[in-house]
């Protein structure tokens, strides 16, 4: 590796190399490939399995059922160049295990329903007659009115 002078700028990938061991890589990268799942083995199949980790040149995928661990082993050849062809992967093959399928994580609000809030026009009218003489520029007073009027009818005065 070639030693830089201080003023030189380096790539961002340069820099996540240099911070991220290879074993660190490949898990992001199998996050990736567990994001783009539906895409690699279709919609179908994507409800059914997981990727969950690289053993060597394997991607272990977990299966709900005996039937989706058969069809991923069949697609296995498939499903590997797709991962080592989009992801630089050394994805070789596929292992495949029944276990249970976690659903992704997706915070809820519990309890909450969500509501949208609508300033009032002649609040947003009194906000901008406020901000007038102050910022020149009508788009950002509009702007800055309709979120004060906004604030006040959400959170109160």
């Amino acid at each position: 590796m070639a030693l830089r002078h201080r003023h030189e700028a380096s790539s961002v990938e340069t820099l996540l190399e240099s911070i991220f061991s290879s074993n660190g890589k490949k898990h992001i990268l199998l996050s990736h490939v567990a994001q783009h799942w539906q895409k690699i083995v279709g919609n179908v199949l994507s409800k059914r399995s997981q990727p969950f980790a690289i053993e060597g040149t394997l991607l272990c995928i977990r299966a709900e059922s005996p039937a989706a661990a058969q069809r991923l082993s069949m697609m296995g050849a498939t499903i590997a160049q797709k991962v080592s062809k989009e992801w630089d992967l050394p994805v070789s093959g596929v292992k495949v295990v029944i276990g249970k399928i976690f659903p992704r994580r997706i915070p809820k609000i519990i309890g909450k329903k969500q509501v949208l809030i609508t300033p009032r026009a002649d609040d947003i009218s009194k906000n901008l007659e406020r901000l007038r003489d102050r910022i020149d520029d009508p788009d950002i007073a509009i702007s800055l009115a309709t979120l004060m009027a906004t604030w006040n009818r959400r959170f109160g005065k």
